[in-house]
């Protein structure tokens, strides 16, 4: 099983929970931070993760963009 996890982290802690998470999984897993990372073609994964910190009820600019963008959906 191939995953991805799309991250945004304003302080390192979503970084870290990723890591984590990228440890525990099975199979083949991928990290890309979605401010660092161009085009991420989701078609190339079984299941994809999406993380973000909330800040006053709203997550990361990036990852809201990453959502809305439709990027990975080719």
């Amino acid at each position: 099983m191939k995953t991805v996890i799309v991250y945004g982290s304003k302080y390192g802690c979503t970084a870290q929970c990723a890591e984590l998470l990228k440890e525990r999984l099975s199979g083949e897993v991928e990290l890309h931070n979605a401010a660092e990372s161009g085009h991420i073609s989701l078609q190339e994964y079984d299941q994809a993760v999406i993380g973000s910190p909330v800040y006053m009820g709203k997550i990361l600019p990036q990852i809201s963009r990453f959502c809305q963008a439709g990027k990975g959906t080719d």
